[in-house]
């Protein structure tokens, strides 16, 4: 049973700073940021998460991917390690591999069903106009 205790105000700041420099391209500043988060508590999955998208960005995926999964394990709930994961080992990672997820974004809404499949139908019928 994963029981999540919530990290410090200190770690957390220190993650949300890693988390703009990384996304500025500062990824040297990220890691000293990330190496004092560290010191707090290493045992959240924001900290290997955000050390795996350095690693992406710098194309070591292999690396990359270590990371998402220690994320994963640490807690499975936490869903930006699983979609980063899902995103760099899918077959599409090869052609587009999309932006990875920092944490800090919203939760975008499925769309329901059955208007997906009413827009592949407009789209399909579209083409054969």
């Amino acid at each position: 049973m994963n029981i999540r205790i919530e990290p410090s105000t200190t770690y957390t700041s220190k993650i949300g700073s890693a988390a703009t420099a990384i996304k500025l391209g500062d990824y040297d500043r990220a890691r000293v940021l990330l190496g004092q988060a560290a010191q707090e508590d290493q045992n959240q999955p924001e900290y290997h998460n955000l050390l795996g998208i350095i690693a992406e960005l710098k194309r070591d995926l292999a690396l990359a991917c270590r990371h998402y999964r220690a994320a994963y394990a640490l807690d499975p709930s936490y869903e930006p390690a699983s979609r980063n994961l899902s995103r760099i080992t899918s077959y599409s990672c090869a052609r587009n591999t999309g932006a990875p997820d920092y944490g800090d974004a919203c939760k975008i809404e499925e769309l329901p069903a059955s208007f997906a499949y009413a827009e592949y139908k407009s789209r399909n019928q579209r083409k054969r106009i």
